[in-house]
């Protein structure tokens, strides 16, 4: 799950550089030479990416507060969270929001302009406060904690659960009928965005104690490839066979299904491949942080340099990413490792 989670975060740059080049998408820096490729790149990483992240940082968080209390974790989590969150906010990203000329006092403060590419740690403040207090509740209540562990047993360990988990998505939505979740702002990210991967948070933390469902979901399953396959034609059959509300309801439950199931793929390859002992990824999980924190300026700062320069897009792309890698690598290891102060500010260490 380390080499899983740093390569997640590591994903960013991918995808924050493709979007320059991104036809469908207006990001902060375009291109005026840009190709399908980098709109279908992009959907790909954006499918399974984040939910992924959310789904092992359920897992991480709940194996912490069960090994450490609920105090320490919050000392913890407070510390490798909340701090680069802020140094990142004020020192990074107001340098941000500068070269692209969008300063401003209130945009900034008051408008989340300093949020960004940060929203995610704002999520996990929300979620660890929420598994704390689960925690906390499960414990005053015995009673429940035993309810809890036959539901979990009985419902995890069913290969058809991954079905059902869509439906989720329709609660939401329904939800946002009758409360205006899309613009309801905790902490600068919307309650329909918390809500949403809060399903992924909350799947990660059932996996961790439930030993059928992490075989089930880290195992290569015939079936969950089959229904993946049937998932990704059914959207591109859908609205040439139904329209209206039908439509929608479909593509919703069936962009949750491939979304769940691109997941289940995405733990299954790394459970087969890289569930080893890993000097790189040890090194990767702990650098993969630093590098996503600063990434996002080093990606604008040469994507606006790089499109100036009318490369081949295939090109700019590729320098833009290996170029970004390498000098948010050096920042890590060369300052952040070795300055005390700045292994606070941005590793939270």
């Amino acid at each position: 799950m380390d080499a899983m989670r740093s390569t997640l975060m590591l994903l960013g740059v991918v995808l924050h550089a493709a979007q320059i080049y991104n036809p469908d998408h207006v990001w902060k820096v375009v291109s005026g030479e840009r190709a399908i490729f980098f709109s279908e790149l992009s959907n790909i990483i954006h499918l399974f990416r984040m939910p992924a992240f959310f789904v092992v940082s359920g897992f991480f968080c709940l194996m912490t507060v069960i090994k450490y209390g609920e105090p320490v974790f919050i000392k913890l989590r407070s510390k490798r969270i909340i701090i680069p969150l802020v140094s990142t906010a004020l020192l990074v990203n107001s340098v941000q929001e500068y070269l692209l000329g969008n300063f401003t006092v209130q945009r900034f403060f008051l408008d989340s302009g300093w949020l960004s590419h940060l929203w995610f740690l704002v999520n996990l403040c929300w979620y660890f406060l929420v598994a704390v207090f689960a925690v906390w509740v499960v414990r005053q209540l015995p009673f429940l904690k035993g309810m809890l562990a036959i539901s979990a047993s009985e419902i995890l360990s069913r290969r058809w659960l991954i079905l059902l988990l869509p439906g989720y998505d329709f609660l939401v939505i329904m939800l946002g009928k009758v409360i205006p979740i899309y613009s309801i702002s905790l902490g600068g990210v919307t309650l329909f965005g918390l809500l949403i991967y809060f399903q992924y948070f909350i799947f990660g933390l059932f996996l961790y104690r439930n030993k059928n469902m992490q075989y089930l979901f880290a195992s290569f399953q015939w079936i969950y490839l089959l229904f993946l396959i049937i998932a990704c034609i059914s959207v591109e059959v859908a609205p040439k066979l139904i329209s209206g509300l039908g439509l929608e309801v479909v593509n919703i439950y069936l962009h949750g299904l491939i979304t769940w199931l691109a997941c289940q793929l995405c733990f299954c390859f790394f459970s087969k491949l890289f569930n080893r002992q890993s000097r790189v990824f040890f090194y990767l999980s702990d650098a993969s942080y630093s590098i996503y924190l600063f990434h996002h300026l080093i990606v604008i700062s040469l994507g606006i340099w790089i499109v100036q320069l009318e490369l081949n897009m295939y090109l700019g792309f590729s320098l833009i990413v290996v170029s970004a890698m390498l000098l948010s690598l050096c920042i890590h290891h060369f300052l952040i490792l070795r300055l005390p102060l700045l292994r606070l500010l941005f590793n939270g260490k």
